[in-house]
Order: structure tokens, then sequence, then C-alpha cells
């Protein structure tokens, strides 16, 4: 038999914002809620599950796409301004979350943690959900009013800057390197 999982389980419940059951009372199909099941006949655990919130999923890795990143930030969406207690690191793709590529291409992540947590244990669930202080819905599979998000830049060289015929004379000042 399955143990019941309820009190850490959002899935199944009815609410807006689902609040966990620790007392065990709700059904039995909530208290295992589709993290468990069986696998050519073995019963298993499911790390990850569409049904909903999996305690065991790392998140504080994001996929930045194919496009190699200079900066990350944690940054208000709004004012584009950085975000205080978070940190985000640019990561090379080397798959020491899992042992499989799943993608043909060599991808980019950015890790971001909170800068509030001292240990760097996976095990410790504050690593493993950065934003769960400010934004619990983003893991909870409801919306948030938070409007914290992850601003990623890659710097390009260019060879020239064109400012048009319309530009008045003596209005625009050019620095490189800090020397007009």
């Amino acid at each position: 038999m399955a143990p019941n999982v309820a009190s850490f389980s959002y899935c199944g419940k009815s609410n807006e914002y689902p609040i966990p059951d620790p007392s065990g009372a709700a059904p039995a199909s909530v208290d295992t809620c589709g993290f468990f099941g069986k696998i050519n006949g073995q019963d298993v655990l499911f790390v990850q599950h569409p049904a909903g919130f999996s305690p065991f999923t790392v998140c504080f890795r994001y996929d930045l796409g194919i496009n190699t990143a200079d900066e990350v930030m944690v940054v208000h969406s709004q004012s584009g301004k950085s975000v205080d207690g978070y940190s985000a690191l640019v990561v090379d793709d080397d798959l020491a979350i899992t042992e499989t590529n799943y993608f043909s291409e060599r991808r980019h992540y950015a890790d971001v943690y909170n800068a509030r947590t001292s240990s760097n244990d996976y095990a410790n669930a504050a690593i493993r959900f950065p934003f769960c202080g400010t934004s619990p819905g983003s893991y909870l599979g409801y919306s948030d009013t938070d409007d914290v998000v992850i601003r990623s830049r890659n710097y390009t060289p260019v060879k020239r800057f064109d400012i048009g015929t319309d530009a008045i004379s003596g209005t625009v000042i050019v620095y490189k390197n800090g020397v007009i």
C-alpha cells in the first residue's frame, strides 16, 4: 500500500489556493494523489507527475534555450530593477541533474538561489524552490501577483551606431569606454 502523502501533496484539492491536509483525513485518492502507481507490475513513486505539485522536483534551474547568456538576473518585470535576496548564475549544459540529454542541441541554464538561505543542500526545500516565499503559486499551479522574473541578456559587439539623419547637432554625446 502506498503511503499517505496528503501532508505535502497539493493535487486533487478543490480550493482556489490549495492547502495540504496534514491530518491525513483526505480521501485515499488524494492521499496518494497520483504520485504512486505501477510500472511493469512494480509499485513506483513518480517524482514528477502532471497531477500536480511534486516535492521532489528541483526548481532552481531554468532553461535559457540554445543561445548563450552573458548575464542573468532576478528582476521586477515592470521596472527591470534587480530583486534583492536572489542570485542567478549562468550554468553550462552539464547534465548534473539528469543522465540523459533529452534535447538534440546544447542547452544553457540559469540557476537561481535565494541568498537568505545559507544551506547548499538539495534536500533543503528553500534551495529547490527559490521563489517559494514570494511566488508559491508558480510551483503550486495557480497564478501569483508577484512580478519577479529572470532576465537573460546577451551582449553582442557592434561595429557602428546609426542615430539617423534627424538628430540636432550638439544633442548627442557618445562615450566609448567612459571617454568622450
